[in-house]
Formats: C-alpha cells, sequence, structure tokens
C-alpha cells in the first residue's frame, strides 16, 4: 500500500509514453508517402538507435526527444512496409473489355435482379487473365447472370466473365457467370456469413423494404441497401455516423449483457469474457468498419485495466485502440470511419467537461447537462474532420443529434428483438415490427424537417490538412487552458478548506470534555419538536467527522489497489443475495469475499481496504432502501456531508453513516424498521470504532478477528433488512392492488 503526500491532493496530468508514441507513429505513417520504399530498412535502423539512446542512464534527460524520433521512424518504416503502393485509376481502364476470372469476398447486401440474375459487391478481389494476376485495389461491383444460389457474405467466391469500366470514380462492373464458391467449410467468416444473412432475412421480413434497409445500415453498417435520397438527408443532418457500428451500438448491447448476467448471478470475471466473446462475435458479424474495432479494443482495455487495477485513463485506452488499428492496417490512417471515429471519442473526453460545466451554469439538471455536452461535444470535435474530408458541414446536427441519440437508444434494443425473434416466433417479431416502423418513421420526419432549415447545410468547399491541423491544436490548447484553470482553482479551494473550518480541524477537540457541549448547536433547529426523539450527536468520537484522519485515510485507499480477481467461485453467497444487488455493488461483494482472512493475512495492509469495501457495500443498501420508509420522503438538503473525498466507497460510508445518524429516522412509523436501523446504528458503532484501532495499526491479529466478526453481523444484517424491504414493498403493492 503505497501512502500518499500532499502531492497526491491534485490530479495533474503528466505527459505519458502510449498516447505520446501513438500520435508520433500516426505522423510518421502519414509521412512515409515523401518517402521511397527502398529507404525503410533505414527508418527501421533509426528506430532501433532511438530505443538503445533512450536506455543509458546519463542520457535520460534526452529520453522523450528519442522517443519522439523513434516513434516517426517507426511509423514511416511501418507504413512503407504494410502499406502496398498507391494506383492510378486510369490503369484500370486498361481491363476494360478484358476477359478472366475474378475472385474475391462477398460483402454486403445480395440483390435479385429481374433477368434471373443477382448483383453483389466483391472486396478483395484478384483478377486472372492470359496467366497474369491483377490485386484489385478497390470494390468490384459483380452482376452474376442465372446465379443458382445465393451466395453468403463474407465468404469467397469466383466467376468467369469480363470487366466493364465505363467511369472514372466509380466502382469498375464486372459481368459474369458461373459462380463458385472459394471458402472451405470451415472457413472462419462462415458463420458469421451466415449470421448476417439470417440478420438480414429476419429484418426483410418483419419490416418494409425501405425501414429494412435502414435497420440494416443501424446493426450491421451496411448502407448498400439504403436509397441515395435518404442517404443525403442523413449526410446533410450529420446523423451519417448512426450507419456506421460504433460505440453507441456496443453501448446497447453491453447494457443488454449485463442486464442478462446480473438476473443470471455470473461473477464480474466471466460476465466480462462472456460480453468480450458476444461483441467480438457481433463485430464480425458486421461490415467490417474501424468504427466498431475501434470501439472493441476500448471496450476491452477498459475491462482488463478495471480487472487489474490499473489507474484508468480513457486516452491511453484510445491510443492503444489507435496503435492496434494502424498495425493491423497502416490504411486506416486514410479511413473516413476511423478519422471521424477517434475524433469523436477525444472531442468527448476532452471537451465534455468544460461543456458541462457551462451547463450546470445554466441551472441545467445534472442528468440533462452530462447528455447534452457529451452529444454536443462529438459533433463539435467532427465538425473540421468532416469539412475536411468531404468538403461538407452540417450545422443543424448541433441539434439533430442531442434529440435524435435517445430515441436510437430505444430503435437498436427493438431492432435487436426482431432479429432474435424472427427465426423463431415470427409473430412476435411481426408484433414489435409497427413500433420500430414508428420510430423510424418518426425520426424521417423529424429530419426531413431539420433538413427544410434555412443554413442547415452547406459546402466549406476544399480545405487544406494544414488549417485542420491548425484548428485542432487550437482546441486542445484552449482546453488545457481550462482544465488547467480548474485544476489550480480546485488547489486553492484545496489549500484553503482547513482555514475556512478552523473548528473542525481537529475532531480530536470533540472529544475533551471541555467541548462536548459545543457540538450540540446545530441540533438547536429541531428543539421545536421535543416529541420525536433525537438521537445522540454521533459527531462525538466519530472517525467520520475527523477531517485529517478521513483525509488520510481517502489518501491510503487511492494509493492501494485492488486484487485482480482470479476465481469467479460463488463464496460467501449466503451471506447476502447476490440477485437483489446492483452489478456494481455484485462486483464490490466479489472483491470483499476475495479478501478473505487467509488472504488479509498476507496482506495486513488490506484490512483497511476491505474495511471500508464492507461498509460501502452496506451502506449502499442503506442509502437505496432507506428512503422508502420514510414519510415524508427525504429531500437531497436533507443530508450534508462536510468532507469532500475521492475514493467512492468511502465518500458511500460516510453518506449511509450520517443517514444512520440523522433526523430523517424520525419520520419513520414501522417499529420493525427502529429496530433494524438500531442495531444498524450499534454495529456502524462498532464499525467506526475498528476503522480508528485500523488506521492506528493497532495489533494486526486482533483487528483482523474482529473484522472478520464484523463482517459477518453486518452482512447478516444487511440480509436481514433487505429481506424486510422486499416484504415491505410487496405489502405495499398488495394493498394498491387488493384484488390479488
Amino acid at each position: 500500500m503505497e501512502k500518499s503526500g500532499k502531492s497526491r491532493e491534485i490530479s495533474v496530468p503528466q505527459l505519458e509514453i502510449l498516447p505520446l508514441f501513438t500520435v508520433f507513429f500516426v505522423i510518421g505513417i502519414s509521412a512515409a508517402e515523401m518517402f521511397a520504399r527502398d529507404t525503410a530498412w533505414l527508418f527501421f535502423t533509426l528506430t532501433a538507435f532511438a530505443v538503445i539512446l533512450s536506455l543509458p542512464d546519463f542520457l535520460q534527460r534526452y529520453r522523450w526527444h528519442f522517443l519522439i524520433t523513434g516513434a516517426l521512424c517507426a511509423g514511416v518504416f511501418y507504413s512503407l512496409v504494410r502499406v502496398p503502393p498507391g494506383y492510378e485509376f486510369a490503369e484500370l481502364f486498361k481491363l476494360d473489355g478484358v476477359k478472366g476470372r475474378l475472385t474475391g469476398t462477398f460483402r454486403g447486401d445480395y440483390r435479385s435482379l429481374h433477368t434471373d440474375s443477382a448483383s453483389f459487391r466483391m472486396v478483395d478481389a484478384e483478377f486472372e487473365f492470359d496467366d497474369q494476376l491483377v490485386r484489385m485495389p478497390i470494390a468490384i461491383d459483380c452482376r452474376i447472370s442465372a446465379c443458382e444460389f445465393i451466395p453468403e457474405p463474407e465468404q469467397r467466391y469466383s466467376c468467369s466473365g469480363k470487366f466493364s469500366i465505363t467511369q472514372i470514380a466509380r466502382n469498375p462492373v464486372f459481368k459474369g457467370s458461373n459462380l463458385h464458391p472459394e471458402s472451405g467449410i470451415l472457413a472462419p467468416g462462415r458463420f458469421f456469413g451466415k449470421l448476417q444473412l439470417q440478420i438480414r432475412n429476419s429484418l426483410k421480413m418483419a419490416l418494409p423494404r425501405r425501414h429494412a434497409a435502414i435497420v440494416t445500415g443501424f446493426i450491421l453498417g451496411d448502407t448498400s441497401g439504403i436509397s441515395v435520397e435518404d442517404r443525403q438527408l442523413f449526410r446533410e443532418t450529420g446523423i451519417s455516423h448512426l450507419l456506421a457500428v460504433s460505440g453507441q451500438h456496443l453501448m446497447v448491447l453491453i447494457m443488454l449483457l449485463a442486464a442478462i448476467f446480473h438476473w443470471l448471478k455470473i461473477p464480474p470475471i466471466s460476465r466480462s469474457l462472456l460480453t468480450a466473446a458476444i461483441l467480438i462475435a457481433y463485430a464480425m458479424t458486421t461490415s467490417g468498419s474501424p468504427s466498431i474495432w475501434r470501439a472493441l479494443a476500448m471496450y476491452l482495455c477498459i475491462s482488463v485495466v478495471l480487472h487489474l487495477e490499473a489507474s484508468p485513463s480513457p486516452i491511453r485506452a484510445v491510443s492503444l485502440a489507435a496503435l492496434l488499428l494502424l498495425l493491423y492496417d497502416p490504411q486506416n490512417i486514410a479511413n473516413a470511419a476511423f478519422l471521424l471515429s477517434f475524433t469523436a471519442v477525444l472531442g468527448i473526453i476532452f471537451l465534455r467537461r468544460p461543456l458541462e460545466n457551462l451547463f450546470k451554469t445554466l441551472f441545467f439538471p445534472k442528468n440533462l447537462s452530462r447528455y447534452l455536452a457529451a452529444a454536443l461535444a462529438a459533433n463539435i470535435a467532427t465538425i473540421p474532420m468532416t469539412a475536411l474530408l468531404f468538403g461538407s458541414v452540417s450545422l443543424v446536427a448541433l441539434l439533430v443529434n442531442p434529440m435524435l441519440l435517445w430515441v436510437f437508444g430505444y430503435i437498436l434494443p427493438i431492432s435487436f428483438l426482431i432479429v432474435i425473434l424472427a427465426p423463431a416466433f415470427p409473430s412476435l417479431a411481426l408484433l414489435l415490427a409497427p413500433a420500430l416502423t414508428l420510430l423510424i418513421d418518426g425520426m424521417l420526419m423529424f429530419l426531413q424537417k431539420a433538413a427544410s432549415l434555412p443554413g442547415h447545410f452547406f459546402y466549406a468547399g476544399n480545405l487544406s490538412g494544414i488549417s485542420i491541423a491548425f484548428f485542432f491544436a487550437l482546441f486542445l490548447y484552449t482546453i488545457s487552458l481550462l482544465n488547467n484553470r480548474e485544476l489550480s482553482l480546485s488547489g486553492n479551494l484545496t489549500s484553503l478548506h482547513p482555514q475556512e473550518k478552523p473548528s473542525t480541524e481537529s475532531s480530536f477537540r470533540l472529544r475533551t470534555p471541555e467541548l462536548t457541549t459545543e457540538p450540540t448547536k446545530p441540533a438547536q433547529p429541531v428543539s421545536s419538536e421535543p416529541e420525536k426523539p433525537v438521537p445522540p450527536d454521533y459527531r462525538i468520537n466519530n472517525p467520520f467527522r475527523d477531517e485529517k484522519l478521513i483525509r488520510a485515510i481517502d489518501a491510503l485507499l487511492l494509493g492501494c489497489r485492488r486484487r485482480p480477481l482470479k476465481s469467479s467461485a460463488d463464496r460467501g453467497s449466503d451471506l447476502l443475495p447476490l440477485s437483489l444487488l446492483s452489478i456494481d455493488m455484485q462486483n464490490l461483494y466479489h472483491q470483499l469475499i476475495d479478501l478473505d482472512g487467509s488472504q488479509l493475512r498476507k496482506e495486513p495492509e488490506r484490512l483497511l481496504q476491505a474495511h471500508i469495501y464492507l461498509l460501502a457495500l452496506v451502506g449502499n443498501e442503506i442509502i437505496n432502501r432507506v428512503s422508502s420508509h420514510i414519510f415524508p420522503s427525504p429531500q437531497p438538503g436533507d443530508i450534508r456531508v462536510d468532507h469532500v473525498v475521492r475514493d467512492r466507497y468511502l465518500a458511500t460510508s460516510i453518506l449511509a453513516d450520517a443517514i444512520l445518524n440523522s433526523q430523517l429516522l424520525t419520520r419513520a412509523h414501522d417499529e420493525n424498521f427502529m429496530l433494524l436501523v438500531s442495531r444498524a446504528q450499534s454495529i456502524y458503532g462498532r464499525a467506526r470504532n475498528q476503522l480508528e484501532r485500523i488506521v492506528a495499526g493497532n495489533s494486526s491479529d486482533e483487528a483482523l478477528e474482529q473484522h472478520l466478526s464484523l463482517r459477518r453481523d453486518l452482512l447478516s444484517w444487511c440480509r436481514e433488512f433487505i429481506e424486510f424491504d422486499i416484504e415491505a414493498r410487496r405489502k405495499i403493492q398488495n394493498e394498491l392492488r387488493p384484488e390479488q
């Protein structure tokens, strides 16, 4: 366990290796086109030389210089080795009318034409003619006559025919026949291709053609079936990102899976592994846009970080996701979906907080401020990138996106339900289809109204990359100034905090007999109600009121990482009904049970951590369940906590202790509830006393035995309290519905 000094009070961001390396690696990939391919090994040598120079101690002063040089050279080297040479579209005209055999991967939608022929798209294609093999650099539109079977997505096929290339900047057309499968039965993408085909067929069966094409774009990211008019409408109103499977889609799936796994009582490690497996399967079923792989990589990185209990930082997860995608394919640096996806995420990371503070100053509710800030941050960050890539800007997107994202949160789950129910229960899928159709019609109507506003969309022309880079540099500089200002303000408040409250500088003054009457002053406003029992002043000898002690505990907890859960065994589940706990509290319960007696004897410094876990676990149930037994219901201003702490479990413990010893409990009229509360106050009193002994470093064996005894008593009380609360709620429901 690490102890923190005063420097830990303010978290000042420092330069990190991974984000900095990724930034200059990207710059190196972009600059690779300036060098000949023969110079690749020169840059490899420079990279190795920079790494070697960063190792000696006497050169540590220049370590960051060597890191930047190595990242730049590594990006140039990797791009020169992995990226194939560019091509001129005019070269493809030489294949016009040439006969041969085309082999490629079927991707997108399959369209049946009127003359027993079919149309679909091939990617990663190779054209063989006259003993020559040409790798096609772009997708090919295939038109097959007399097609005897329906091809499956993500499978390789071959056909014989000839090219028809008549227009510049449009995909070449290959007119062929004799379509044959080339993928084996055990091909990796065969299962996902069948699954994708099943999703398309389910949507076509349940929804009208226009709606099925739009929902296919939402679920799979394939826009080939959407009409030109609808795609133009989505583009002008700035919601084309909904047609690229990304983090929004994964978030809906994650929430759905979390609810299912919570109901099945699956432990956190197994829950994360199952969720990751399902998300990987879903990503392989979609069209493979870089945005889905970015979101998936970020989820995997964050899951690993949380379970390993490293210091979580969103910028590290974004950097690692970008680096992995670029290592897989450096050409992603020129992919519009890749650029827009990462730009939106970075906008949320850096711009959300200032916008949220702005909305709070305008007296917006907290949840609404957070929602609007995230939506606007992503849109503001992507506006210059959209202008660079497409030469156009949608101003109405700033209005449309915040209003439509919550509707999309309903459209996507209903779409998934239709896909799941259609094969086995088509009648149920047809019952859900009208609701989904109505939502999409309302969305399209709203988009059409937004597109009719004057100045909603304008063309920006051909902007230079330098101007966009300058804009982003100015953007990041402004955000850094705002963040530094916030940090300096918080630092000033922290340094002034002890002087602002000299009477609470140390709770040891409250323990002296001469000052025992002083803390009773805050209780004077309730003296007008003598008929209600007044609880004792719990601030006397209460470590949760000791500012110095609380700050010390907070620093210790922040410096103590939680242990990774290596076992998913449901040990001790009889102490508490896990199915009745929230997902977060289930994770905390497993962390607490993992810190058993044998583990605490090996790591006695974790006893404080286990103690706070216990208080937070039970305190969370107190906070969430007490209000239903108090009349009138408590209001946000009824409980005041003087100390601001950074560890959320310590904050939960302090708040629960304040509730147990507040005037709120005098509003309860149930004797059984008051008996339970009285027992909780007694047990929490033991917990407070033990907390002081643990921090003071008294006999570890004695403190451990007391903690384990307290754990059994407190969890048993919590189970009894939860059962009492459930029974009380059931009685209320029966009174409201006497016919049952």
